[in-house]
């Protein structure tokens, strides 16, 4: 992707370089615009030995001789137009379309159809100030504008409160996952482990991490579904950088029984279902408290857990799609047969996984990047092999693409 990085006067404008480093390093293109203001704090060639296309100052557009016009050319050239950080000064500018620099004429000759991402950070009496909320406002009634909330903490003044640069790794993650075109379709995904509780201090579970289902969502997004997501309570922190995301949802669940209530409150919404939680399928009786020691009996009474996917798959609508997970120590065509013929979706992924607890033994699926999948669908084995799980994400995607289309 094309993005033009418009940095103004706010005192965060120095964390735009690591923004900037971070959209290069993911494989994208940068074009750096520095306001009068902004240079006070960083110079260009910051951004150029980085790597970006190119980096110009507040006056940079008509102050050298040359044939082209270059608030048109890089308005023609980008992908989005992200400001960030966006002072008070430049949402009033932007917000009553006058110019003041490079950036803010750039931004008025933008086609409709560029996608606006504006970051504000300023101090908290500013963000509050009605003449600032007001232009905010403005700036959000225009299509494809859209301004973030900023992060509460200590800003630069001293001062605690509303105001400051949201994380730039948030940044980042949203604008990799932002569409060029909205797609009016949902996805449900659900990921993560779930925990079974003994008593209130120990439960069973498993590695799961939920990283299939961030570069899930990540997909999707980018692709301009809307996304709610169902993850564990111990994968939660893993989703923050989504969580701002206008069209990602993010709900979470301790237990099988959790992710079954908040499956069946969404299932009916959704155009597709990717089942790629590890549920455990033992439960016990829980206790409350801890249990002690000298009442511990030899053998602990366990129960089957209820089964997500298979109870979501009679509720299943006809233009509905399903992918589902086994994850497994041994994957075997005739353990993805018995399990597909239990559980009838329209893709299977079965997953070698292995959680390295025991001395010797190597982690497989949970918690890395990579892992060993076999597809089954159409009542055979599709693709077998190791691929990253942004791969398989693709691959998904594709597929659910195929269905929809």
């Amino acid at each position: 992707m094309k993005y033009l990085l418009y940095i103004t006067g706010s005192i965060s404008c120095y964390k735009s370089i690591d923004l900037c480093r971070a959209l290069i390093n993911d494989g994208h293109q940068v074009i750096v615009l520095l306001s009068q203001a902004a240079e006070k704090f960083i110079k260009k060639d910051i951004f150029l030995y980085l790597g970006a296309n190119a980096a110009y100052i507040h006056d940079d557009d008509f102050s050298s001789p040359s044939k082209e016009i270059r608030h048109i050319e890089l308005s023609r050239w980008c992908d989005f137009f992200v400001v960030c950080p966006a002072s008070a000064n430049t949402i009033s500018h932007l917000a009553s379309g006058t110019t003041k620099d490079l950036g803010s004429t750039i931004f008025l000759a933008l086609d409709e159809k560029v996608q606006k991402l504006i970051f504000p950070a300023m101090n908290t009496k500013m963000l509050e100030n009605s003449i600032i909320k007001n232009k905010i406002k403005e700036l959000e009634s225009v299509i494809n504008i859209t301004v973030f909330p900023t992060e509460y903490g200590e800003l630069a003044c001293g001062e605690v409160g509303a105001g400051k640069l949201l994380d730039i790794e948030k940044i980042k993650t949203i604008l990799t996952s932002w569409p060029l075109v909205k797609y009016p379709k949902k996805v449900l995904i659900s990921t993560g482990a779930s925990i079974s509780p003994l008593d209130d201090v120990r439960y069973l579970t498993n590695p799961a991490s939920g990283k299939t289902g961030l570069k899930l969502a990540q997909k999707f997004l980018q692709q301009g579904y809307d996304v709610s997501l169902i993850t564990g309570i111990y994968s939660n922190e893993f989703f923050q950088t989504l969580k701002d995301h206008p069209s990602f949802s993010l709900h979470c669940a301790a237990t099988a029984n959790d992710y079954l209530r908040l499956t069946e409150e969404m299932i009916n919404d959704c155009d597709v279902f990717i089942s790629a939680a590890a549920i455990c399928d033992i439960s016990f009786n829980y206790s409350a408290g801890k249990m002690k020691k000298e009442t511990l009996s030899r053998t602990l009474e366990i129960h089957q857990s209820p089964d997500v996917l298979k109870k979501m798959i009679n509720k299943k609508k006809e233009n509905q799609y399903f992918i589902g997970f086994a994850a497994e120590s041994e994957l075997t065509e005739e353990m993805l047969r018995k399990k597909w013929e239990s559980k009838k979706v329209d893709l299977l992924i079965g997953t070698e996984v292995n959680s390295g607890a025991k001395i010797g033994s190597t982690t497989m699926g949970f918690k890395t990047s990579t892992a060993n999948y076999k597809i089954y669908e159409n009542k055979k084995i599709s693709y077998e092999g190791i691929l990253s799980k942004k791969d398989l994400s693709q691959m998904i995607f594709e597929k659910a693409n195929q269905w929809l289309n």
